[in-house]
């Protein structure tokens, strides 16, 4: 998995009243970051759930393997809420 170039147009601060659930539980979001134009994918799970993401937003397969959206492939298995 190559690393993208990552470009930010601004900055923002952010009140720490807003959370973010994280695999460590909710945490407080300190910075917000407008990002460069990308492609937007959509992806829509076996068990309903979709998500719609830049092409290089991280998923994470079986045994906790990073994967870019744009390289997940039907039938694989990623990561959710609920399982895989």
């Amino acid at each position: 998995m190559e690393q993208p170039i990552r470009k930010f147009e601004e900055v923002f601060e952010v009140p720490s009243n807003y959370l973010i659930k994280t695999p460590q539980g909710f945490k407080p979001i300190t910075k917000v970051m407008k990002t460069i134009p990308y492609e937007v994918w959509h992806i829509k799970l076996s068990n309903g759930d979709e998500l719609q993401a830049a092409d290089t937003h991280i998923l994470y397969t079986t045994n906790h393997v990073p994967i870019y959206l744009q390289d997940i492939k039907i039938g694989d298995l990623i990561e959710t809420d609920s399982g895989y």
